[in-house]
């Protein structure tokens, strides 16, 4: 029995290795051990919890609704598919829910060789105090810990790609990341004159204006192209790679459940995507099943289109240290191109294709604590 046992294990690591493109006599490797800190938002885990059925609830600890809750969310999804595939070993940090963060907080995070934070955005920019980047970025470095998305310390992308002095037309949106929907016509107002603006200010309260921001509202250089559809671009960036999404609706606000989204990729990176691809679709059901399955997204557009989309993450990244985001961008009739929306902890899922390219893009930074 004891013989059987060790063949079927050396059966599975030889499929397993098979499965991954390595030699099954291949030294052992080390696996780093990455914390990924976030912050866990109630009403997005009451909504998840919601859709489950009673006897789902009752089974689950908060911990299990936590993670159910960002299942697909950027970058849960890359860190957990690499511990599945043996990359990593991960501790999920899912910071307690409370009214602020300072250096106390930062002194209770694990130990690991990685820490990876996805916590700035607009809800929870003003509930950690300076003295938790602080102390975060001092304990790393005394304990030799690589830091990736650290970036709250320096200021956020919008700080960075600050927009002009709005004009109408305007639309006024709530300050709360995600709080914005379409389907909640009261998070936000369309603003086309001074008029419509003064009237929508004369229904709420001062406490009530307060929670919101007016922009210039500005449409798509595309949106003849693709009317009566409105158009904005999503953006991924994970660790100086970039993915651009075009995302499609007839709404005013576009989320990704109202939309439908093309993806795009700079045709000067199928070089290196090409082997993580080519890995991906070895590792797919037997063709019979499926039969060959095309890409997900496409190749396409020349340097013009590229070049100032590099250029603005590269600008985000050097003056913010983000490595990590999803960006709602516009451009403009003049090509200008303009940041309306900022996350770092994102609700994007993805088909495999892409999860490939974005997870070789995340442990490389990861493991780049190796080669120091």
């Amino acid at each position: 029995m004891r013989k059987t046992l060790l063949r079927l294990r050396s059966l599975g690591h030889k499929i397993n290795c098979w499965r991954k493109n390595i030699s099954p006599n291949a030294p052992h490797r080390h696996r780093l051990t990455v914390a990924l800190i976030y912050l866990p938002n109630p009403s997005s885990i009451n909504t998840y919890a919601g859709s489950l059925s009673r006897l789902t609830r009752f089974w689950l600890t908060q911990k299990q609704l936590t993670k159910g809750t960002y299942q697909h969310y950027l970058p849960n999804n890359l860190v957990r598919e690499l511990q599945a595939e043996g990359e990593i070993r991960l501790i999920e940090v899912a910071l307690p829910i409370k009214p602020s963060y300072d250096a106390h907080d930062a002194g209770t995070l694990p130990n690991a060789d990685v820490w990876i934070f996805s916590l700035l955005n607009h809800s929870s920019e003003l509930l950690f105090a300076p003295s938790f980047f602080k102390a975060a970025q001092e304990r790393a470095r005394a304990d030799g810990i690589q830091t990736i998305n650290l970036a709250s310390h320096t200021g956020s992308p919008e700080q960075v790609a600050k927009p002009s002095k709005a004009q109408f037309p305007m639309i006024a949106k709530l300050r709360g990341n995600g709080e914005t929907l379409a389907t909640r016509p009261s998070s936000f107002a369309f603003l086309p004159n001074q008029t419509a603006l003064t009237e929508w200010k004369d229904t709420l309260s001062i406490e009530q204006l307060s929670l919101f921001e007016v922009e210039s509202y500005i449409e798509h250089r595309r949106k003849a192209e693709f009317a009566p559809y409105r158009c904005i671009e999503r953006w991924i960036y994970v660790c100086g790679d970039l993915t651009v999404g075009i995302r499609l609706s007839q709404e005013l606000i576009i989320k990704q459940l109202n939309s439908v989204t093309s993806y795009l990729r700079d045709p000067r990176c199928l070089s290196e995507d090409h082997p993580a691809l080519t890995r991906q679709r070895m590792q797919t059901s037997p063709l019979k099943q499926y039969g060959v399955q095309p890409l997900s997204f496409s190749y396409a557009n020349t340097a013009e289109f590229w070049d100032p989309r590099h250029a603005l993450c590269q600008r985000l990244h050097d003056e913010t240290g983000v490595e990590i985001c999803s960006l709602d961008i516009i451009e403009d009739d003049e090509q200008q191109l303009h940041l309306i929306d900022y996350n770092e902890h994102t609700w994007e899922s993805a088909p495999e294709d892409l999860r490939r390219i974005w997870k070789k893009n995340l442990l490389n930074a990861i493991q780049s604590s190796l080669k120091v």
